[in-house]
């Protein structure tokens, strides 16, 4: 599994690359992470929404993005 996203409005790429059948390796720019992949996962995906909702509200919901179709992405 390979996945890439970019961080809203940045030229800022996250990347997700499973490590083993467990593990993730996960890369911010020049940082690395490894970890449980079904944990990580599902916190990022609830972190992220949590995240969408907070640019909705600090927006008044003019703020489009494609941003929770790419959080649907990981899911699956």
């Amino acid at each position: 599994m390979k996945f890439k996203i970019y961080f809203p409005n940045t030229p800022i790429k996250i990347k997700f690359e499973e490590k083993n059948k467990e593990n993730l390796l996960l890369s911010v720019d020049e940082q690395l992470l490894v970890s449980n992949t079904k944990e990580f996962i599902e916190t990022f995906y609830e972190k992220g929404n949590e995240f969408a909702d907070f640019l909705d509200y600090i927006s008044n919901y003019t703020y489009k993005s494609d941003f929770r179709k790419e959080f649907e992405k990981l899911k699956k």
